[in-house]
């Protein structure tokens, strides 16, 4: 799930604009090769999530894209990491919200069972 961070949903609720917390629930890819989770960026923008800078994007079929930087919070299977910096991207076509990249992953260990092609991340 991707949603807005702690603190923008405190200061919503105070200003009476918001009742619920924003969010979007969906597929997240965890990419090993990602150096930084990115969020579909159109996803991103339905939420509100504000801008805090801009970096360049460096993938397979990009050369330093310039690319919008969110802040939110990103929630899977019991775990969150709010007041989360996470490139835009468009994740959309792959029916994803997110892309977990490797400074979320190394804060836990990834596990691979091959055999059954599940994985298990822990902190």
């Amino acid at each position: 799930m991707v949603a807005v961070s702690d603190t923008q949903a405190r200061a919503l609720a105070e200003k009476s604009v918001l009742t619920g917390v924003p969010s979007k629930t969906g597929s997240i890819m965890v990419d090993t090769g990602a150096s930084v989770t990115c969020f579909d960026t159109e996803v991103a923008c339905e939420l509100g999530l504000p801008v805090i800078d801009q970096g360049s994007m460096i993938s397979a079929s990009h050369s330093d894209n310039p690319v919008p930087i969110f802040y939110g919070k990103l929630s899977m299977g019991g775990i969150s990491f709010d007041g989360l910096r996470a490139m835009g991207a468009n994740l959309k076509p792959q029916g994803l919200v997110a892309l977990l990249g490797r400074d979320i992953l190394k804060l836990g260990v990834l596990f691979y069972n091959g055999c059954d092609g599940s994985a298990t991340f822990s902190i």
